[in-house]
C-alpha cells in the first residue's frame, strides 16, 4: 500500500458507516488527507432499522447540498410523516410527525451506504481501503500501530474508530473500562418484495406482541418498493426459551401478526435473514483519548427503534472531524486537543440517549404498562406531539 507519499499526517477512519463516511466528507471538504478503511467490500448489507430522522439531511447539507438533490433523483430516500404501533390485533395506534420536525426519511442501507462511500472515495483527499480487518490496535508514542488482515502495519497519528456496536476492537484498546454493562438484544430482519402497502405515509411499524413471549419488531417500506421486517428479541428471552430460534422468529411474525399477513402474506423474501446484537448501557462519559476518536455505534450502543441512531452517528462524524481539523491546524492529537468532541457528544446525545434506556426499561420490564401507554397516547394529541 502506498500510504506514506499519499497521507502524510496517517490520519485513519476505521468504519466506513455512517459515521466514518461523514468524518471522511468533512475532512475532505476541508482538504485534509485521510484514509478511510472498512473490512466489507461495498456494496454490503447492514442489519438494522431503515428509517432514519430527517436530520440527516442537515449533516449532509453542510457538506454538499446536491447530495440529498442527487439521492432524491436516483431513488435511494424518500420521505413519510407517520409511525404506527400494532399491538397483538390488526388495531393500529398511529402517530403523525409535527409539521415544524423533519420528516422520517427510508432507505436501503445497502444503496444509501453505497452512494456516500463512493462519494468519499471519489476525493483526492481519501485512500479508501476495503476488504480489510483492523485485528488489532496498539497505543505507541504520539500514535497508534494497526495491525491490518492483509499482514501489514499502519502507524497512526489519529484514529476514528467507527466501526460498528459489536467489534471488539475498541473495547480492547480501550480495556475494561469500555466494557458496557445494560440489556442485551438481539436482532433478525429479512427484506421483501411484492408487498401489500397498507400504510403508504408510514416510516415505520413497530408490532408488539405478548405471545408466545414479549417482543418488538419494525417494519418498514423502502424506496425501492421492497420492505424491511425486523424482530427484536431480549437476549434472557432466547437463553430462557431455548427451543427460539431468532430467525424464525421474522417469518413466525408473519404469520401470527393480523396487519403483516396482510402485507406480507403473497410477498416474497429476497434476502437471507441475518442477525445481529446491540447492548444498551451507560452513557459512556469519554469518546476520546491520546491519539483517539470514537464515534458512531462503537461509541454509544443505540437504540434503533427510535429511529436515531443514523442521525446521530453523522453528528458524531462532522463533530469528529472539526476536532481533527483542529489537531491538524495545531499538530496535536492530545486529548487536550479532542476533548471538544467529548463535551459535543455530552450535550448532543444525552437526552436521546435517555429516551432510548427508558424505551428499552419499559419494554422489557414493564411491558404491559408500555402497551397501555401507547394506547393512550393515541388518544391525547399533546402526548403524541411529545413523543
Amino acid at each position: 500500500m502506498r500510504l506514506e507519499t499519499r497521507v502524510g499526517n496517517k490520519i485513519v477512519i476505521i468504519g466506513a458507516g455512517p459515521a466514518g463516511v461523514v468524518t471522511s466528507l468533512f475532512l475532505s471538504k476541508s482538504k485534509v488527507s485521510h484514509i478511510l478503511i472498512d473490512k466489507a467490500e461495498f456494496p454490503r448489507d447492514k442489519v438494522c432499522g431503515e428509517s432514519f430522522a430527517g436530520n440527516v439531511f442537515k449533516v449532509l447539507d453542510d457538506i454538499d447540498p446536491a447530495i440529498k438533490t442527487e439521492m432524491y433523483a436516483k431513488g435511494i430516500v424518500k420521505h413519510a410523516s407517520e409511525f404506527g404501533f400494532y399491538i397483538d390485533s390488526n388495531k393500529r395506534y398511529g402517530f403523525t410527525l409535527p409539521s415544524k420536525k423533519p420528516h422520517k426519511i427510508q432507505a436501503s442501507r445497502f444503496e444509501f451506504d453505497e452512494f456516500l462511500v463512493r462519494k468519499a472515495s471519489e476525493s483526492l483527499y481519501c485512500t479508501m481501503i476495503e476488504g480489510v480487518t483492523i485485528h488489532e490496535a496498539i497505543k505507541k508514542q504520539n500514535g497508534i500501530e494497526l495491525s491490518l488482515s492483509n499482514n501489514s502495519k499502519l502507524f497512526a497519528s489519529m484514529v476514528v474508530f467507527s466501526n460498528g456496536g459489536v467489534s471488539n476492537l475498541v473495547k480492547r484498546f480501550r480495556g475494561d473500562k469500555y466494557d458496557i454493562k445494560g440489556t442485551q438484544f438481539l436482532f433478525a430482519r429479512g427484506i421483501f418484495k411484492n408487498v401489500n402497502v397498507v400504510n403508504p405515509n408510514s416510516a415505520i411499524d413497530f408490532h408488539l406482541s405478548k405471545v408466545p413471549y414479549k417482543n418488538c419488531g419494525y417494519l418498514t417500506y423502502l424506496p425501492n418498493g421492497n420492505m424491511t421486517l425486523g424482530t427484536i428479541l431480549e437476549a434472557e428471552t432466547i437463553k430462557s426459551n431455548k427451543d427460539i430460534n431468532l430467525k424464525d422468529t421474522v417469518t413466525t411474525a408473519v404469520k401470527n401478526q393480523a396487519y403483516l399477513n396482510e402485507v406480507l402474506g403473497k410477498a416474497e423474501l429476497v434476502s437471507e435473514i441475518k442477525t445481529t446484537s446491540l447492548k444498551l448501557g451507560d452513557f459512556k462519559k469519554k469518546f476520546a483519548g491520546d491519539n483517539y476518536i470514537i464515534a458512531g455505534d462503537a461509541a454509544v450502543p443505540l437504540n434503533p427503534v427510535t429511529g436515531m441512531g443514523v442521525m446521530m452517528a453523522m453528528y458524531f462524524g462532522k463533530n469528529a472531524s472539526k476536532a481533527i481539523i483542529a489537531g491538524v491546524a495545531k499538530n496535536d492529537f492530545s486529548y487536550t486537543t479532542l476533548k471538544s468532541y467529548d463535551k459535543h457528544c455530552q450535550k448532543k446525545f444525552r437526552f436521546e440517549f435517555r429516551k432510548s434506556n427508558l424505551y428499552t426499561y419499559l419494554q422489557v420490564n414493564h411491558f404491559n404498562f408500555f402497551i397501555w401507554l401507547i394506547k393512550r397516547l393515541d388518544k391525547n394529541r399533546f402526548l403524541s406531539d411529545l413523543i
